[in-house]
């Protein structure tokens, strides 16, 4: 008898666990999806289960456990603002400085789950951003999931990461870590996470490429490189937004807000 109480009491106890589902933050804030954490910033006008728009942001190097990242910045703060004001819900994995590797894809499909099973978000179309390391993640998310891209916009992306691995030798070091040995020992992890390898892929849907000319951490020439590749391609919807005096820096949103918001407006669906 005691032995069946016991079991029921924990039958029971589980039934509660199960039961209590994530909850959004009320307006923004860390979103919990199992073991893993996304920061989310929700629209004025947010109600649950209707369609919505939504930008995917992916954060650069050097953030994680639910922090917001580059979008999260004093600088994107008149962005944020302007976000909220037209709707649009923003979403940030927090994958760590993992140079989207197996695990941060991972971390980024359940996030993505979680969002459209547990609070009925329509994900079918997603503006995708991200700078410097999340600028790569962006670029390499969006070249495998094409069918739910409606534009890309990235800030100081790293678009040929065996470039970025050859210059900066703390970045190398990173990769190492994140894949599991340097080039010659895994050339599949780097050439899979070349985005500049996409260039016909990426060439399919609009992209908008922002890159300061003082940028010392991740040269200009990583997105112009990827724009003249997109456009010897065929590539008609590619834009590159050279940012004069700006260097590795989360004010260079700082007077492109309507820029960039006019630009993924074009492509709601």
């Amino acid at each position: 008898m005691k032995k069946f109480i016991t079991w029921a009491l924990v039958l029971f106890l589980s039934v509660i666990v199960f039961a209590v589902k994530a909850e959004l933050p009320q307006k923004e804030g860390i979103f919990t999806f199992g073991n893993n954490k996304a920061y989310v910033y929700l629209p004025d006008n947010f109600q649950k289960g209707k369609p919505c728009k939504f930008i995917l942001f992916f954060h650069g190097a050097g953030y994680s456990n639910g922090q917001p990242g580059n979008v999260g910045h004093k600088g994107f703060e008149k962005f944020r603002k302007m976000a909220a004001e037209k709707g649009y819900i923003i979403a940030v994995p927090s994958y760590g400085t993992t140079w989207y590797n197996r695990k941060a894809e991972n971390i980024t499909k359940a996030m993505l789950h979680a969002l459209e099973q547990e609070f009925g978000f329509q994900l079918n179309r997603i503006h995708v951003m991200g700078g410097s390391m999340g600028g790569l993640s962006a670029l390499v998310w969006s070249s495998r999931n094409m069918e739910r891209v409606s534009s890309i916009c990235t800030f100081f992306a790293v678009a040929d990461i065996v470039d970025q691995y050859n210059a900066k030798a703390h970045h190398a070091k990173a990769m190492i870590s994140a894949y599991g040995g340097d080039y010659n020992k895994k050339p599949y992890w780097y050439e899979s996470r070349r985005a500049i390898n996409y260039a016909s892929i990426l060439a399919q849907v609009p992209i908008m490429l922002v890159h300061g000319d003082k940028d010392v951490l991740v040269s200009m020439n990583q997105s112009e490189k990827l724009y003249n590749a997109i456009k010897n391609v065929g590539g008609t919807q590619v834009e590159f937004v050279k940012v004069p005096g700006r260097g590795h820096d989360n004010n260079i949103i700082l007077g492109l807000e309507e820029k960039v918001f006019d630009f993924i407006g074009k492509y709601n669906k």
